[in-house]
């Protein structure tokens, strides 16, 4: 009988113990298991900082001279801001030349990182904070989709 008392005891310690060892091991060793993430796009790590805002902003960064292309995106995402619904009062669309300020921060720092300038279209979120960016070829249901995930998690703004 004094075998077998044993063995309940270890089963238990096993399972108590087995969750964290798995946590450890996915935290330190990620990079080896491929995961699929959900958003549609690319994280800026760490992210780029300039001027905290009270909104969220959708950044569009577009050249000077802004063609027809230019105007449909512009036009495009301030249809995703409707489509927000309810969050939409959250939300800034802020289209800017690169031309206008290369001497902000914010610029300095997408240099520095090796980001794209131009056609490209950037989340920030209150804190001022450059997180993701898309290109402007991007479908704006992707960004639709990443914007409503993103606010819907938020505590902020």
């Amino acid at each position: 009988m004094q075998k077998n008392s044993k063995k309940p005891l270890i089963i238990l310690f096993a399972i108590s113990i087995l969750p964290f060892l798995m946590a450890w091991v996915l935290y330190h060793y990620a990079h080896f298991f491929p995961f699929k993430t959900l958003n549609h796009g690319q994280f800026i790590d760490p992210p780029v900082k300039s001027q905290p805002h009270p909104k969220w902003e959708i950044l569009y960064i577009h050249s000077l001279s802004c063609q027809a292309s230019c105007k449909n995106v512009i036009h495009q995402l301030h249809q995703l801001r409707k489509a927000l619904g309810k969050d939409s009062e959250r939300v800034d669309i802020i289209d800017i030349s690169n031309q206008a300020d290369q001497e902000t921060s914010l610029f300095r720092g997408l240099l520095a990182r090796k980001l794209p300038l131009l056609e490209t279209i950037y989340l920030v979120d209150p804190a001022g904070n450059l997180f993701m960016c898309y290109p402007s070829s991007v479908d704006p249901m992707n960004i639709l989709k990443d914007m409503k995930r993103v606010l819907e998690v938020s505590q902020i703004g």
